[in-house]
């Protein structure tokens, strides 16, 4: 590599439309520091914001390294933003290790600074190092295919693109670019120390793989490039095969029931069904569709361990929540699956509409001639997911609550009472969703599955003052 050659070649990358901003993390390494130069040195008419954060963990040398930054930017005449941050508390306060504290820290600060300055670029130094290393952890953890593709040149977040200008060169050929222009940088001495993963893998087991190969870092990379290849292809096949296998939010509804707006409150975003996943690569496909929902391989194997058995399981990601059931793997929001809470009914004989979770229930009180002129009777409109209820049999203190253990009813129309989950069950309404579906009580007992059936005791067999109640999803 030639000093031209660098340049070149992130001016190729960059790709940025002349007056563009952008920018610039520098953390005053070699990395950064050679990125910046190199940008500066490029006739792009671009206009250059630069970035330095703070992060207070090397004392006097974290002050040195924002010195440096400072004193480079006002010699070249460049807008510099400074932030300092006391990572070692926000690390503390929010359970994070430090890697991961001090990536949330600066990229929500740049993420700021970008919406600020209407900025659509954000320029970072990562390195061909910092690639193959990345490569190295995620098939330590265990990743898919997807996981390692490793960074990418380009990548698009929320209203701006991450663009890394020198992520095809290694340390060796940064730091002799360095060298030939006199690029001034800072040594963090911290990268050194093998107390976090990286740090590990980059000064004891990269130092063995070169020894086998010179090369190691180069040679991986060019593997990376094979596996993003294979991943476009494969991608392309699973989305296809998504469709065969997944139910998709309105196709659930459709398909597992037909019991009304209070039995489907809560739908998956996506439902796998077991009984389709290919025989011998259910593994796989099942990690191509739960990765996007956030989940490792660890939690992909140990669902697949569960795949015929069929006990209920459950299994969380960050955002989202999988149970499988009944032949089916169901992906919930993990918000969805908030339990909402008991809502007391303010007072008989007034009508009012009232807010349970993701539905709205609707209380409508009629004397006996106002609902003689409906000209429906109790199973006309329960057919329409409307309630009709004996108010003279309500004792008061209605409210509406989810399902508690113990709950019982006697649905209108079967013999009995009937234990509230064995109701569901015959219904086969899921296990994560049935707190949330609306029960009508008075004085604690259910005298409703709200939208669904009533409890017999309160049924209408005369002309007298009745009580509507309805449901529709918010």
């Amino acid at each position: 590599m030639n000093n031209y050659s660098f340049e070149k070649r992130i001016s190729q990358i960059l790709d940025i439309p002349s007056g563009s901003s952008v920018l610039v993390a520098v953390s005053g390494g070699v990395d950064s520091m050679s990125m910046l130069n190199a940008l500066c040195s490029i006739n792009h008419d671009l206009k250059i914001y630069v970035a330095h954060v703070n992060f207070n963990l090397r004392g006097n040398d974290s002050n040195l390294d924002e010195q440096l930054v400072a004193q480079w930017c006002s010699n070249r005449n460049l807008q510099l933003f400074i932030k300092s941050v006391d990572t070692l508390k926000y690390c503390k306060e929010r359970g994070v290790s430090m890697e991961m504290g001090a990536r949330e820290l600066r990229y929500t600060w740049f993420e700021s600074l970008i919406r600020e300055h209407n900025i659509y670029y954000l320029l970072t130094a990562h390195k061909a190092n910092d690639k193959a290393e990345t490569i190295i952890i995620k098939l330590h953890r265990g990743s898919g295919i997807k996981g390692l593709c490793g960074i990418g040149e380009r990548v698009r977040m929320n209203g701006y693109t991450i663009v890394r200008p020198i992520l095809a060169y290694t340390r060796e050929e940064i730091e002799k670019y360095a060298r030939y222009h006199n690029v001034p940088f800072r040594v963090d001495k911290t990268n050194l120390e093998c107390d976090v993963v990286r740090n590990k893998i980059r000064n004891q087991v990269f130092p063995v793989l070169e020894k086998i190969n010179p090369s190691a870092v180069s040679s991986i990379n060019r593997s990376i490039k094979y596996v993003n290849s294979a991943n476009t292809i494969i991608s392309n096949l699973v989305d296809k095969e998504k469709d065969k296998l997944c139910i998709d939010r309105n196709s659930y509804m459709q398909k597992l029931y037909n019991v009304g707006a209070a039995l489907t409150n809560i739908i998956p975003e996506c439902t796998i069904e077991v009984s389709k996943l290919e025989q011998g690569n259910e593994e796989f496909w099942l990690y191509s569709i739960m990765s996007a929902y956030g989940f490792g391989g660890d939690t992909v194997e140990a669902l697949y361990k569960t795949l015929h058995e069929t006990a209920v399981k459950r299994f969380e990601s960050e955002n989202y929540t999988a149970i499988k059931e009944r032949g089916y793997i169901k992906f919930y929001s993990s918000t969805d699956l908030v339990t909402p809470d008991e809502v007391k009914i303010d007072s008989l004989g007034r009508d009012g509409a009232y807010h349970f979770g993701k539905v709205e229930v609707k209380f409508e009180f009629l004397s006996a001639d106002e609902y003689s002129r409906m000209g429906k009777g109790p199973s006309q409109l329960a057919a329409e997911g409307i309630m009709v209820l004996s108010l003279e049999k309500l004792e008061g203190n209605l409210s509406v609550r989810g399902m508690k253990k113990g709950d019982f009813f006697v649905p209108y129309g079967m013999k009995g009472s009937k234990k509230i989950s064995d109701y569901f069950t015959d219904l086969k309404v899921d296990n994560a969703t049935r707190e949330f579906i609306p029960l009508l009580c008075s004085n604690n007992k259910i005298v409703s599955v709200i939208g669904n059936r009533i409890d017999a005791n309160y049924a209408v067999h005369k002309e007298e003052p009745i009580l509507l109640v309805s449901i529709s999803n918010n």
